[in-house]
């Protein structure tokens, strides 16, 4: 009876020791798996579409501005001649 039970404490005692381990090993498995990296890079293009495509329906503005400034300078000459 004491074997019984001392075995089946070892097997409830590595039951939640592995269901810890289990579910580190799920996550690891999940963050290193291709096809979920895949499906969730996916998923993020997906959600960059949407806000591309909502940017066409939302208004538009448009400005500009220009300056020009023009620095001359001219010497003239007149020569008048009379006869």
């Amino acid at each position: 009876m004491k074997k019984l039970l001392s075995i089946s404490t070892l097997v409830l005692v590595s039951s939640i020791a592995t269901a810890s381990d289990l579910s580190t090993i799920y996550r690891q498995a999940a963050s290193n798996d291709a096809e979920i990296a895949a499906a969730r890079t996916e998923r993020e293009a997906n959600g960059y579409n949407v806000t591309i495509a909502r940017g066409a329906i939302l208004p538009q503005a448009q400005a500009s501005y220009s300056y020009t400034h023009y620095d001359v300078e001219a010497e003239s000459a007149s020569i008048i001649s009379i006869i």
